[in-house]
């Protein structure tokens, strides 16, 4: 069974989404429900909430596939697939993989796979680039047998956003 997944959204920024979802995240940790949060607002507030400057460089700087959202997703632009995501632990039942603002990129490939996605004979490719975020989170969520997903995206109505929710 796969652990329910709470993504919080508005249309509007700064009307605390992020901050909500790290204090429910540490509320869920404290009652040893293991939480899997998943940063996937290319502006990567939540990840900034989380980790310290330095180390958000490094993963950022060191681009290892599965090391943020978008490693995990990237190869779908080209012939690969799905990254296993590397995860960063937090604390005890903790776990979030962080978000990169190289993701507002993809936010392109998306856009061309909606369309495409209604013409298709092959609905493969068009449907695992638009499920993608929703099977890097089961993949996550799978790997420390997490008890709850939440997920942080931006305030907009674009094509990430659309494939997320």
């Amino acid at each position: 069974m796969t652990p329910p997944v709470l993504t919080f959204f508005n249309n509007k920024g700064g009307v605390g989404k992020t901050s909500l979802i790290y204090h429910l995240a540490w509320m869920f940790a404290s009652l040893r429900k293991r939480v899997v949060i998943v940063d996937i607002d290319p502006q990567a507030n939540l990840t900034t909430a989380f980790l310290i400057e330095e180390k958000i460089e490094e993963i950022w700087n060191s681009q290892i596939t599965g090391s943020t959202i978008y490693q995990c997703v990237k190869p779908l632009t080209g012939v690969g697939d799905i990254a296993e995501p590397i995860m960063q632990n937090i604390a005890t039942d903790l776990y979030l993989l962080p978000g990169d603002v190289s993701l507002s990129g993809y936010e392109d490939a998306l856009s061309n796979e909606w369309p495409q996605s209604m013409g298709d004979n092959n609905l493969y490719r068009p449907m695992r680039i638009l499920s993608s975020f929703w099977q890097v989170m089961q993949m996550a969520a799978s790997k420390v047998q997490a008890d709850i997903i939440l997920v942080d995206i931006g305030p907009n109505l674009g094509a990430i956003n659309r494939s997320v929710l």
